[in-house]
């Protein structure tokens, strides 16, 4: 069998690799894609060639309930009664259990975190709107690059001056999310996003904006993480709710939430997708 890790290139070259040597193809659906060929000003003539290949894809795993509902919905009547659509969460990483003490910093500054790519589509701007809001005593740590970092790097030394630490590209650890009080996800869209299992498994909370994907990961068990609206105030206060429960409520709710992306309930339901192509 042959495993597609993503729906676009590595799907086109695992549908021609199955034909050609008549072995099953599984697609692995990462992001919702509706928004992801939206935000890419996909052209009609993409879409109606994605179309045609997605029919002939007869076993596809999505990460989220929301990423199978977005390729329903741009497939329509074209999707396949006789295709298999399974629903595999990411699993949090493997990382011993965390309760980490507060972050080393300036005596009473509560450190906000943020790990990701500084591009469009994950719209790292609002950070900077959600900081104006906070109080002085909070301050933002940023860890990754991207296309706009300088114009974020330019814009905060006007807005909010000394308030934001850029420490680049850090390859994801415990200690990387521990230098946090809390971390912040501001994405137009995600699929399953590993920024906040991470975080979570690290013992630090993570709050967004309410799109699909965290609101079908958060919003059983950390409802009050959860942003009620895009907007860097509603973001801001968020922060503030994150930030003021009782340690042991916080962290029951984290494992509450970490319980659904266990590893083990991701290698299983993969072995259980494999056993069926593979029978």
């Amino acid at each position: 069998m042959i495993i597609a890790t993503h729906n676009f290139l590595p799907a086109y070259v695992a549908w021609l690799l199955g034909q050609w040597h008549r072995k099953p193809v599984i697609t692995w659906f990462h992001g919702p894609l509706l928004e992801v060929l939206h935000r890419a000003h996909a052209s009609a003539a993409k879409r109606r060639w994605l179309r045609w290949l997605y029919r002939r894809l007869p076993w596809l795993v999505f990460v989220s309930n929301h990423g199978r509902d977005s390729f329903m919905q741009f497939m329509g009547c074209d999707a396949s009664a006789h295709q298999c659509l399974q629903v595999i969460p990411n699993p949090h990483p493997a990382w011993p259990a965390a309760c980490p003490a507060p972050p080393p910093a300036v005596p009473h500054t509560v450190r906000c975190g943020y790990v990701g790519r500084l591009s469009p589509e994950k719209r790292p701007g609002l950070l900077i709107d959600t900081l104006t809001q906070l109080p002085p005593h909070y301050a933002l740590q940023i860890t990754g690059e991207g296309p706009l970092e300088r114009a974020l790097q330019h814009e905060s030394a006007v807005r909010v001056p000394g308030r934001i630490q850029w420490q680049g590209f850090q390859p994801a650890t415990p200690a990387l999310y521990q230098a946090h009080h809390v971390t912040l996800l501001t994405s137009a869209y995600e699929g399953c996003p590993m920024a906040v299992l991470e975080s979570l498994a690290a013992g630090v909370p993570c709050v967004g904006v309410p799109i699909p994907a965290l609101r079908e990961m958060l919003g059983s068990h950390m409802p009050y993480a959860l942003a009620e609206d895009h907007s860097g105030s509603a973001l801001a206060q968020a922060v503030l709710r994150v930030t003021s429960p009782p340690a042991e409520l916080l962290q029951r709710d984290m494992t509450q939430v970490l319980a659904q992306y266990t590893p083990q309930r991701f290698a299983s339901a993969w072995a259980h997708v494999i056993e069926q192509v593979t029978a």
